[in-house]
This record gives structure tokens, C-alpha cells and sequence, in this order.
């Protein structure tokens, strides 16, 4: 048959870029199968700090997660929970505003959350007994006392945040009545020894591998002060036991805490 010049050359053309399409779709696929990697957050958390082996305590809105990761795999059977995350601390903050100031409900919620994040401050010991009788911290205890400008669609009100400050972040390390593993103790460091302690007898490791990088991730996270007294925690619950020459550290986020996972991810990618 004689050859159209009007359709074959053009026909020809459309099937070989349809070809070279699918090749290509095909190729691209093949290759992001290979490249895709699926990473656990903690590891991630961890790679934020430059490290491979640690225990991340991941403070979340509603529980908080302790996860042992060791030469960048998380230890499986190491997890540790605590029932209590940034938002029973907003609630606890809620619930002290409204004791004090008559004008403050339950819709002041997210101004609650605000002065929690900017306002609070961990206390370097334990405020549990050091209350008197009537409920008030010793100077001692006591935060810098801060006068905080409500909106104006709070009719420009004004606060005063005393031991709001402490008492909030110290939920975290002597929550009442919150919900942890195996009844045992539920503040903040007892997860992390807890955690530390299963991951060294389900891997053989040391407990030191894991002690000696810890990272806290999360908003809450960035509260001032939680890591100096994490670290005085853990290091006060090992020194009384067979644990004695491990030194606890929090490690130092090289960025804000609630973005430690994107900033890992990064670091994760650049390693691989």
C-alpha cells in the first residue's frame, strides 16, 4: 500500500512518545519504590539531635510517648505511655485561672493554652509538700510573678500569673491520678527509666546507651526548664538504684522541639 504522508509520519510519532511515556512512568515508579523509606518518628526525633541511639519522650496533645531507639531502630517492646499530654496542661491552667478571677469560663480555653506555652516555667525541685496551708508556695518556689493583658474581646482585662507557672509544667512529672503503665510511678522521668530499663534487657545494651541521649519532642516540649529538671529526675531515680555511674543528658534540640521531627527527617535523608 502506498504510504500516507499526511498520517503515518505523525501516527509513528504519537506512538513513540506514547512509548517513551510509559517507559518513563514506569522507570519513575521502579525507582520510588526503591528510594521511598518509611522512618519512625522517634528515629527521626533522633537524627534532629545527630544521634541513632537514645530514648525519645514525644509529649503529644493527649499522652505522652517514651520509645528506645538503638543504632536507628526502635527497640519493639520498649514503649512506655503516660496518660497526660499538652492538653490536661492547658486544662489544669484553665482550672487555676478560673479558682482566681471570676471572669474567666471554660472559653477562655485557647487563651489558657497561649499563657501555658509562653508564660510557664518547670521548678527545679519538686513542689509536691512545699505548699502551706492555705495553698501557697514558698518564695523560694515561686516564679517571677508576670501581669498578662487578656484580648481586648475579654473587655482588656488584665491577670497576674504567679505560681501558675510552675504548677502547670509540673503535672508532667506528678500528674494526680494520670493513667501509666503497670501502676507504677507515672511522672515524666519514671517513664523515661522505665523505658530505658526494658530496652536494656530486651537488647543486652546498657541502660547508659540509652541514658545519655535523651530527646524531648513536642509544643510542650519547649516549656523552660523541663529539660534541666528531666535530666535531675532521671539522674536522682538511677542514682538509687544499680544504675549509680550512668549519667542522664537531654540532649540540646538544635531547633524548636515541635519541629524536631521535620528537622530529623532532614538530617535522616541527608545520612541515607
Amino acid at each position: 500500500l502506498p504510504f500516507d504522508a499526511a498520517v503515518g509520519p505523525a501516527g509513528a510519532l504519537r506512538d513513540r512518545q506514547l512509548a517513551e511515556e510509559h517507559n518513563s512512568r514506569q522507570l519513575l515508579q521502579e525507582q520510588a519504590l526503591r528510594c521511598t523509606v518509611v522512618v519512625p518518628q522517634p528515629v527521626l526525633a533522633l537524627a534532629a539531635h545527630r544521634r541513632k541511639t537514645g530514648f525519645v519522650i514525644n509529649i503529644g496533645q493527649a499522652q505522652t510517648i517514651g520509645v528506645a531507639v538503638l543504632n536507628g531502630e526502635v527497640v519493639a517492646g520498649a514503649t512506655c505511655r503516660l496518660g497526660i499530654g499538652s492538653a490536661q496542661l492547658t486544662q489544669v491552667m484553665l482550672r487555676l485561672l478560673m479558682m482566681k478571677h471570676t471572669w474567666v469560663s471554660q472559653v477562655h480555653m485557647t487563651f489558657a493554652r497561649d499563657l501555658k506555652e509562653k508564660y510557664c516555667c518547670v521548678s527545679r525541685s519538686p513542689l509536691r509538700g512545699q505548699a502551706d496551708a492555705h495553698g501557697a508556695l514558698p518564695p523560694a518556689f515561686n516564679a517571677e510573678p508576670v501581669t498578662v493583658a487578656a484580648s481586648p474581646q475579654w473587655q482588656t482585662r488584665e491577670l497576674q500569673l504567679a505560681d501558675e507557672r510552675q504548677r502547670v509544667p509540673e503535672v508532667l512529672f506528678d500528674p494526680p491520678g494520670a493513667e501509666g503503665d503497670a501502676g507504677l510511678g507515672t511522672g515524666l522521668h519514671h517513664l523515661c527509666v522505665r523505658g530505658m530499663r526494658v530496652a536494656a534487657e530486651i537488647t543486652g545494651a546498657d541502660v547508659g546507651d540509652f541514658c545519655s541521649s535523651i530527646a524531648v519532642v513536642g509544643g510542650t516540649a519547649s516549656i523552660r526548664g523541663l529539660s534541666e529538671r528531666l535530666e535531675k529526675e532521671v539522674q536522682g531515680l538511677l542514682s538509687h538504684a544499680d544504675d549509680c555511674d550512668v549519667s542522664a543528658r537531654v540532649l540540646d534540640c538544635p531547633c524548636e522541639r515541635k519541629h524536631a521531627i521535620w528537622y530529623g527527617a532532614a538530617m535522616h535523608g541527608l545520612w541515607t
